[in-house]
């Protein structure tokens, strides 16, 4: 609608009788005149889709919507219950209203008012009462008769209210079945006080939803990392940036599967990694060694332990680690060097170090994996030219011409 026909009288009717829904999302927007709206309705009253734009203003005048009203129209009314100006008494009369569409329009309006939220409350109708105990606007008054609804799922719909009152929280929460309880505890809004009861005497499916919210206090981290239930810690260790203090606590679990789920963690703290390096599973320290986070002097320090399981693991690392490699280039079995000429990132002088040490079964996987030579020793390529295999003689050969 361009600007000079704006305020036009025959251009909004035009603009209604071709799309009335249409035009009401945009004047909603941009707000239309109320002495517009009052010729719109004094010479075009009588066309439905006239009524039913008016019916949708927020602004249209009390005198205009209270004539809506009364025409009974199913259609109209339900837009009609979430027009602010319209009287209590008659918001009232529609909560009594035969349509069902007109009742679950009202249970749902933001204008709703304590005595018509009453009306409502004994609806016969289980998707109205649903409705309403979805609406935000609904007082506490309100919230306690919909907590003793007889239907779970209303009560179950109640809990996820985001204006719901903490003591009626409190209620839900001990609710006696177990689709309310679990709705509750998944509200985003979930006090505190409830989050921390039943963080402490909740089942494991309480628990697990508790563990599960976008954000957890301190004190329900604290009351969760003591839960009987294994699942739950573990689905604790899921979270990113736990405290330091936190991860000190379960690193000194009993339980192997919370130490390993610890051990391969992203950007795990050196203090937490001295405490694994030194735990009597090897499961956990193999763990720990993969973890491309670890500390070069922890992996040294776990290298010596010459175990060939955390050898292994080591080599797998996609950290940079130049000590634990050396160290396990001068005290690694020949199987070791293959794996770490295929697997680790090593540097120059570190694969140089590593052609001077190994074996001579080592020096043919250099071939076999085409293994660049680019920046190695002179001792390393000497190594290479008097190598048993001729196949390695040749390769030292073609580097010394291209180099």
């Amino acid at each position: 609608m361009g600007k000079e026909q704006k305020y036009n009288l025959d251009h909004l009717a035009e603009f209604v009788a071709e799309d009335w829904k249409e035009a009401a999302i945009y004047w909603r927007k941009h707000i239309v005149p109320v002495q517009l709206l009052r010729d719109l309705a004094k010479n075009h009253s009588k066309e439905d889709a006239v009524r039913f734009f008016l019916a949708s203003q927020p602004n249209t005048p009390s005198r205009i919507a209270v004539n809506l009203f009364k025409t009974n129209r199913p259609e109209i009314l339900t837009l009609l219950a979430e027009h602010p100006g319209l009287p209590a008494s008659l918001l009232l009369n529609a909560a009594r209203h035969e349509n069902t569409d007109v009742r679950l329009a009202v249970a749902g309006s933001s204008c709703i008012s304590t005595p018509v939220a009453l009306v409502l409350c004994k609806d016969p109708n289980v998707e109205v009462r649903t409705k309403l105990a979805g609406n935000p606007m609904i007082s506490p008054r309100i919230q306690v008769a919909l907590s003793k609804d007889p239907v779970s799922w209303i009560r179950a719909k109640l809990a996820e209210n985001p204006k719901l009152d903490e003591e009626i929280q409190i209620v839900l929460s001990d609710d006696f079945d177990l689709i309310v309880h679990l709705a509750m505890l998944r509200a985003p809004k979930l006090s505190l006080q409830c989050q921390n009861i039943w963080g402490k005497r909740g089942s494991r499916a309480a628990q697990m939803i508790l563990s599960n919210r976008k954000k957890i206090d301190p004190t329900l981290l604290e009351t969760l990392s003591e839960s009987s239930y294994i699942e739950v810690r573990l689905n604790l260790l899921k979270r990113q940036n736990l405290p330091e203090d936190f991860l000190k606590k379960m690193a000194s679990m009993p339980e192997v599967e919370l130490r390993k789920e610890i051990a391969k963690r992203n950007k795990l703290p050196l203090s937490i990694q001295r405490i694994l390096a030194h735990d009597s599973e090897v499961s956990v320290r193999a763990a720990l060694a993969e973890n491309a986070a670890l500390d070069d002097g922890i992996g040294r320090m776990l290298a010596e332990g010459l175990n060939n399981t955390t050898w292994s693991a080591l080599v797998l690392n996609r950290g940079n680690l130049p000590v634990t490699w050396r160290y396990l280039i001068h005290h690694g079995t020949p199987e070791l060097h293959k794996r770490l000429l295929i697997q680790a990132k090593l540097s120059a002088s570190e694969l140089s170090m590593l052609i001077e040490h190994c074996s001579e079964e080592v020096l043919y996987h250099l071939v076999f994996h085409k293994t660049r030579l680019k920046g190695i020793s002179d001792a390393a390529i000497e190594r290479l030219s008097q190598a048993s295999s001729l196949s390695v003689r040749k390769m030292a050969a073609r580097w010394k011409k291209t180099s």
